[in-house]
């Protein structure tokens, strides 16, 4: 069943059109979805992830709107009406939306922010929460691309459509944060054999200390782990295990020269929020911008791969592997000669610890319960409490432990 939202033609001219509709494609950058022009390498580069959020305010039809989502996402749980899709469809202009019969908690372990509604359109996955404006630091729109939406239409039209379709259902995007970007360089006809035997032999510098490789769909050498991590694995053998013939198809035409290759890798780099504030980048148009100099600082200075043994105490004295080399050079050729922006790291602001705080009145009250103790007001609680922590501090080496903490914060 469709429901059809009338909404103000003034508001549709985007509609199909977010390379106009938003962020100009910055000045010597090539498109993420495409080959290169003229390229001296064969190796196409472009974002396989692009994650924002988004602070809307919206206009007059909210209350409207919020009556259609709902309804959507009710016959969406209708298993006798939704059974086969397991979604509604409703339109926005002229976006077909598909709405979920839930939502979803955002942070860690799905006890942050809940946004009630989750839709899909055109690809991009979007989760909007049930406010009219945002929160504080709270975002109340969040718009995620994978890599399919990436390749058809590069990282940069994503962005584009999911601020297109935000001002077609009547949103004012009154700012934005960049949450997680994947930036990756695919290499045909290229194995991850050499890679295997660097990794063993340990001829790479690296930032990071977590290390790992893996085998499950082909195999996977990591370095470093989230907010920032490079993976290097096997696409070839990944894509055919899952199948998905419309992504063979995009992957043959944009990224392995219209070949069918035997072989084929993807070097990639996974930058998460805290990452990206680390290198200077909070929004989406600071990354588009600084681009190329976060790649070549990932590519030169947080992680290289070596030609021989690594002397640990001069690392200066390694000379780079010429397959790093090329591949520094298939990333630049692909987002562009440094521009030497600045990449030093963003002024730290407030932290919400009020859901750390939570949890932790939580558990204490779970623990004066399991004793059989049950507070009747919070005078009494807060001394049980006190109390009780004074008992377990007392038994901890809390300078090892801030150490051990502030190690994990800072990855």
């Amino acid at each position: 069943m469709k429901e059809i939202i009338k909404l103000d033609d003034t508001r549709q001219a985007s509609d199909r059109c977010p390379q106009e509709a938003g962020a100009a494609q910055p000045a010597g950058v090539l498109s993420s979805n495409t080959p290169p022009l003229n390229s001296k390498s064969d190796w196409v580069g472009g974002e396989d992830w692009l994650e924002w959020c988004l602070y809307v305010e919206w206009g007059d039809q909210w209350d409207e709107i919020v009556v259609k989502l709902n309804e959507a996402k009710e016959r969406a749980g209708d298993q006798k009406e939704c059974k086969v899709r397991g979604f509604d469809l409703i339109q926005f202009g002229l976006y077909e939306v598909q709405v979920y019969p839930s939502g979803v908690s955002r942070g860690k372990k799905g006890k942050g922010l809940y946004m009630a509604f989750r839709l899909q359109v055109e690809g991009l996955i979007m989760q909007i929460a049930k406010r009219v404006k945002s929160q504080g630091e709270q975002p109340n729109v969040v718009i995620r691309a994978g890599g399919t939406e990436c390749l058809q239409l590069g990282g940069l039209g994503c962005l584009n459509l999911g601020r297109a379709i935000v001002g077609v259902m009547g949103g004012n995007v009154m700012r934005e944060k960049l949450s997680r970007v994947d930036m990756c360089l695919d290499l045909p006809d290229v194995l991850m054999d050499e890679f295997v035997v660097a990794y063993h032999e340990k001829r790479y510098i690296c930032r990071a200390h977590a290390r790992s490789l893996e085998e499950s769909n082909g195999i996977t050498l990591y370095l470093g782990k989230p907010p920032l991590r490079l993976r290097i694995y096997d696409k070839k053998a990944q894509l055919q295990m899952c199948g998905d013939m419309v992504k063979v198809y995009l992957m043959k035409e944009r990224r392995w020269g219209g070949r069918n290759v035997e072989n084929a890798i993807r070097v990639e780099f996974e930058i998460g929020r805290d990452a990206l504030k680390e290198n200077g980048i909070d929004t989406p148009d600071d990354y588009f911008k600084k681009r190329s100099d976060l790649i070549s600082y990932l590519c030169n200075d947080w992680i290289r791969f070596t030609v021989g043994n690594v002397d640990r105490t001069n690392t200066t004295r390694a000379a780079v592997w010429p397959m790093w080399q090329k591949i520094k050079e298939g990333f630049c050729n692909w987002a562009g000669i440094p521009q030497g922006l600045s990449l030093e790291a963003l002024e730290r602001g407030p932290v919400d610890v009020g859901q750390l705080l939570k949890q932790a009145a939580g558990v204490l009250l779970t623990a004066a319960c399991n004793q059989g103790i049950s507070p009747d007001n919070t005078k009494e609680f807060l001394a049980y409490a006190t109390n009780a922590l004074k008992a377990t501090i007392g038994g901890m080496n809390l300078k090892s432990e801030i150490a051990r903490r502030n190690t994990a914060l800072l990855g």
